[in-house]
């Protein structure tokens, strides 16, 4: 292992000699503008150079490239460099055009307009989980060029973009004004998308979509082909290309590891979240569904064997307590089917406005016998025309479950509260108990999502995934969860909806 003292220095170094290597070419370039064809050539040429290589070398390592927006732009660049590559022909005195002198203004244009949108809807393939098609990437990329080229040096009808003596068209300023438009989308998407890209990679970019803004800035106020404008654009052009090649080449391909470790540690942290919910989830199950099957052999076997011994009496308390172990056993089977089904990846949801006294009448019907096992009474408070914008059922499981740990966690002779809040955007609904409460430590964990099964008032047991099916539910439907509990005192669970579709 190397010290970090020694890499960081060998980073520096490395960094200072590429700012000074790159600093002299651009001296260069400055000194050859006095020659403006020369200097455009050179300028023009650095970046036809960047945007091949940067091509190159995705496509032969298009295979283990892992970041689906690099890999997209860094096949789109051939086809940039190819109207660069026209542009630098097409300039007046290269005599390769001479039928026209503005050509290069036009295939300008063309070039950014395929740069700009390019990088902003390379965003879209982040998060596909499929590799984009490199060769329809490029079938479709050489079918718009081919077509651009024909209407620029075959048809003749492209839109003039520079016109002598007068200066650039009212076409090429709006051009340059919407490709800073689409850029400025690029860096809100770079923004959103922030977690695909390690930091040094993001603000790579960022620099870049930044420069690249400044150039057409520039290419916006120019008056002819050779002013100053005109070459400090070039020179923004050149540090945007080299940004966006130290993304793609020197970031994210000749040291893919940052890309791939970035990727691979968040597969990991959720493997570990998810190994560590089924090993909780497991020890719950062991654990509860003994309590409840065990109750179910003995109170069974007591009554095969001892039946006609048994006033109708003591029959019909070991009769209660089948029911009760039934219900137990039944309630930790449907929590464990309902976590299973919303984490299929096809489990759907279908959002409408839902009367929420309905379902709380519904929810209050099912524990019928529980509440009156306790002598608790579920009392809705002003919920006549209340709807919540939700899916039925993921609201009734949602009820289901925190009216079932409310009556849990509730005294015998006790009450249940179900009130709403009207917001301007939301809508509310409180579920309130006067029971045991929590201590800050059991809400903690309640917020981590953990499976932890606590026993009720009366000992009731539970498998723990009912704050996990709650919590996947809600999200799904766009709501939110808070918990509010004092030990001794009672807990009040707060949902908030949007009162429109999202």
């Amino acid at each position: 292992m190397f010290p970090m003292n020694s890499i960081k220095e060998k980073l520096s170094r490395r960094t200072l000699i590429n700012i000074a290597f790159y600093g002299v070419i651009l001296i260069i370039l400055w000194l050859l503008s006095k020659h403006y064809l020369l200097f455009h050539a050179y300028a023009e040429g650095f970046s036809i150079v960047i945007a091949v290589i940067m091509f190159v070398i995705t496509w032969n390592a298009r295979h283990i490239i892992d970041n689906y927006y690099l890999y997209f732009i860094g096949l789109t660049y051939l086809f940039v460099a190819n109207f660069d590559f026209l542009h630098t022909l097409g300039y007046s005195g290269m005599n390769v055009f001479p039928d026209y002198d503005f050509y290069a203004n036009q295939l300008w244009v063309v070039g950014r307009f395929m740069e700009s949108i390019s990088l902003l809807i390379g965003f879209y393939f982040l998060n596909k989980k499929k590799r984009v098609n490199a060769f329809l990437v490029m079938l479709v990329y050489g079918i718009i060029s081919i077509g651009f080229i024909l209407l620029i040096l075959v048809f003749k009808v492209f839109p003039e973009c520079f016109i002598a003596g007068v200066g650039q068209t009212p076409f090429k300023i709006v051009s340059e004004w919407i490709i800073i438009g689409i850029l400025s989308l690029a860096i809100l998407s770079l923004y959103r998308h922030k977690e695909h890209f390690p930091a040094t990679i993001f603000y790579s970019l960022l620099l870049s979509f930044i420069v690249t803004i400044i150039s057409e800035l520039f290419f916006t106020i120019y008056i002819n082909n050779y002013d100053i404008s005109n070459i400090l654009g070039h020179f923004a052009k050149i540090i945007s290309f080299y940004l966006i090649y130290r993304s793609i080449v020197k970031i994210g391909i000749n040291e893919p590891y940052q890309v791939i470790f970035n990727n691979l540690n968040k597969k990991k942290l959720e493997l570990q979240r998810l190994n560590n919910e089924k090993i909780q989830l497991f020890s719950v199950l062991a654990h509860d569904l003994k309590n409840p099957f065990n109750g179910l052999l003995n109170l069974s076997e007591f009554l095969c064997k001892d039946y006609d011994e048994l006033s109708p009496e003591e029959r019909k308390t070991f009769v209660k307590d089948i029911y009760e172990s039934s219900r137990s056993l039944y309630a930790i089977t449907e929590n464990l089917l309902e976590w299973a089904r919303i984490n299929l990846k096809n489990f759907q949801i279908k959002v409408e406005r839902v009367p929420l006294l309905e379902v709380v009448q519904k929810t209050k019907q099912l524990l019928k016998i529980p509440l009156e096992n306790k002598r608790i009474k579920l009392v809705p408070i002003d919920l006549e025309g209340v709807t919540i914008m939700a899916d039925k059922q993921s609201l009734f499981i949602i009820l289901r479950n925190i009216i079932s740990n409310a009556l849990k966690f509730s005294y015998e002779d006790s009450l249940i509260e179900i009130r709403h809040k009207d917001f301007e955007q939301t809508v509310q609904i409180e579920v309130q108990d006067y029971g045991r409460g929590m201590t800050k430590e059991k809400l903690q964990t309640l917020t981590k999502s953990l499976i932890t099964s606590t026993p009720g008032t009366l000992n009731e047991t539970g498998t723990g995934l009912g704050i996990n099916i709650i919590k996947r539910l809600l999200e799904l439907n766009g709501g939110k969860m808070a918990i509010q509990s004092v030990k001794n005192e009672g807990t009040t669970v707060v949902l908030t909806f949007p009162k429109e579709l999202i």
